[in-house]
């Protein structure tokens, strides 16, 4: 995973904080596919740098507290 589209990803839920993977999908630029966006997700909620909440469709993501404290 490249730390561009990875920081695209948190940029965007910085901006939109409580979006879903397919709101980040549809309404971030990146050239992947929604299996890739969601893989990159993974990756950031294993890293503790995003939050998961709710499950199936009506999962939202925001960043984790962590995030805002230790990232500009």
């Amino acid at each position: 995973m490249t730390h561009e589209k990875r920081d695209d990803i948190l940029n965007f839920l910085k901006e939109n904080p409580i979006s879903s993977s397919k709101e980040i999908f549809n309404d971030t630029n990146l050239k992947l596919s929604y299996a890739t966006v969601k893989r990159i997700l993974t990756q950031l909620l294993n890293e503790n740098l995003i939050i998961l909440d709710g499950s199936g469709k009506g999962s939202k993501y925001s960043l984790a507290p962590y995030f805002q404290f230790f990232y500009p």
